[in-house]
């Protein structure tokens, strides 16, 4: 018999599914459920209990935080949002008949929101606006209309000789300037003595229009006036604003030396964002993408104006003769990259308007999904110094490239398993505090996601480092959609919705998964580890003794 020969192992590594079960290391398990790490320890998972309440499935949870007040969440269940915050059955803050999916992001305590299919933004559908309270309205907004009335004035004032054209800017709630209105801007032809009296100006809609503000051209010598009000060049006029949405009459006077703010930029504004299948934040810039009939295209914002789109110049097509579309964007480093579902681009900002920014292919093999771009807790993207994104290929960090070996290298086995007809429904989460990263798939024949893949990186963010183990929860309580948010103590919970109707959170001092109904056992707890190594001749395998600490 050969010499015996002690083997040690100190601590376990997570599930290893890559390849045949006798070539799997012996610090490493054949199978790992519903388990997690304490330190170096093994420990059954938390179990968990229902966080909202639903009647009906739900789809898609995202978080909304506004300053001041308490973390929400916004609940998609049958073509209808809800906000925990205000009601969960009558109040629906959105309703869209055949809304599949939403995606969400925040600008100035805004949830801006569009529905879509995973694909692309819903037809003929549009992003939303949500403040908080109320319904969420459609973002940006139409032109004034009806007729606005210009005349001289009886009062004695400065206004310039010459003809100057007049029109009235919306102001919204969301601090958005529309396009100006009405069809036909007055004019009135100044003697440069007389301020002039605008009456008729329309008002908006109620609880939307906040402001309305009037915009002038400077003086035009009448025997050069061409007639076409579109030709000139306009300014928001000094203390032309109406500072609310009732008065319909203003008289304005002004120096032509005092035209400074340009308002040309308005008249190429969208009045009516397109649905996209994502949205996302770029140095203070709104960005949608993926929107019907519009695959390829990205929208991009004025800064810090996260509903001013220009028409003409706002926007730029990635490699336009692919009918794949954009999914996904994140910024990381100044640039913002965009995923097609199997290949990645990047852009950046020149100077110029979007619509000289050019785009550079990265990657013609790797791509990822809506959801499928790491979200870290309550932000968007990226980690200072990483970008985790669910390639086909499995897991991947991304620090400007994708590193050469994905962080799932141990589990490519079980990786392949993900549905690829559903791959799009495959989302990734990150908790940098607790240091796990959460995927949420479809595992086999799996139309939804039905499995969690965890992965503790508490011994570093590497492939041969992370420890991986699988979560699933009783099936009625399955995963649609997963985020991690701090709970009332400031500490990251992981939650999920279900098709059951529920919102689900992970509660450290439950030792059972609860439903509506009642407590459900946590799926059978189970490691497994291969210690043997059966080749060519008649091994003996001695095992003298295995030392173990249980509790439970």
């Amino acid at each position: 018999m050969a010499a015996y020969r002690d083997i040690n192992i100190s601590r376990f590594n997570g599930l290893w599914d890559r390849g045949q079960d006798d070539t799997v290391p012996k610090d490493h398990f054949i199978d790992c459920l519903n388990v997690t790490w304490d330190g170096d320890d093994i420990v059954t998972r938390d179990g968990s209990d229902v966080d909202i309440s639903k009647s009906e499935a739900v789809s898609r949870i995202h978080e909304f935080k506004m300053q001041g007040q308490a973390s929400r969440l916004l609940v998609l269940s049958e073509g209808s949002i809800y906000d925990s915050s205000v009601s969960m059955t009558s109040s629906a803050i959105l309703t869209i008949s055949g809304m599949t999916d939403f995606s969400m992001c925040v600008f100035f305590d805004r949830a801006y929101i569009t529905p879509h299919n995973r694909v692309e933004g819903k037809a003929s559908e549009f992003v939303y606006v949500y403040d908080g309270s109320g319904v969420a309205r459609k973002a940006a907004g139409v032109k004034p209309s009806g007729s606005l009335l210009a005349t001289a004035s009886g009062t004695s004032g400065v206004i310039e000789t010459g003809v100057h054209y007049y029109a009235v800017v919306y102001e919204t709630a969301s601090g958005y300037y529309t396009v100006p209105g009405t069809a036909t801007f007055p004019k009135v032809t100044s003697d440069g003595t007389k301020k002039v009296d605008i009456s008729g100006v329309p008002q908006g809609v109620s609880g939307t229009v906040t402001k309305r503000h009037i915009i002038a051209t400077k003086a035009i010598a009448t025997a050069s006036d061409t007639g076409n009000q579109n030709g000139y060049n306009y300014y928001f006029v000094p203390g032309g604003t109406i500072p609310n949405n009732t008065a319909t009459t203003i008289t304005v006077d002004f120096y032509d030396a005092t035209l400074i703010d340009s308002a040309d930029y308005l008249f190429n504004q969208l009045e009516e964002i397109p649905a996209a299948v994502n949205l996302t934040s770029f140095s203070g810039r709104m960005v949608t993408m993926g929107e019907d009939g519009g695959e390829n295209y990205i929208r991009i914002s004025k800064v810090n104006e996260p509903e001013a789109f220009d028409a003409i110049s706002g926007f730029i097509q990635v490699a336009p003769e692919e009918s794949d579309s954009i999914r996904n964007a994140f910024e990381f480093r100044d640039a913002l990259y965009l995923c097609k579902s199997n290949r990645l681009y990047v852009t950046s900002n020149n100077g110029g308007d979007p619509g000289t920014w050019t785009w550079v292919s990265i990657d013609k093999g790797a791509g990822t999904g809506a959801f499928g771009v790491g979200t870290i807790l309550d932000t968007q993207g990226t980690n200072l110094d990483y970008v985790l994104i669910a390639t086909k290929q499995g897991l991947s960090l991304f620090n400007s490239v994708f590193a050469e070996r994905e962080l799932t290298h141990k589990i490519e086995s079980l990786w392949k398993r993900i549905n690829p007809a559903h791959f799009d429904k495959v989302q990734v989460c990150v908790d940098t505090i607790s240091k796990k990263v959460y995927i949420a798939v479809p595992l086999d024949s799996a139309t939804a996601n039905d499995h969690i893949l965890v992965g503790d990186y508490s011994k570093g963010m590497e492939p041969f480092r992370i420890r991986w183990t699988v979560w699933t929860v009783p099936s009625t309580m399955d995963p649609t959609s997963i985020l991690v948010r701090f709970d009332a103590n400031s500490y990251p919970v992981l939650h999920w919705g279900s098709a059951d109707g529920n919102v689900y959170r992970m509660n450290s001092a439950a030792t059972n998964d609860g439903n509506a109904s009642g407590d459900l056992a946590i799926p059978t707890p189970r490691v497994q580890t291969w210690l043997c190594r059966l080749r060519e001749g008649n091994e003996i395998h001695h095992f003298e003794s295995l030392v173990t600490r249980v509790k439970g």
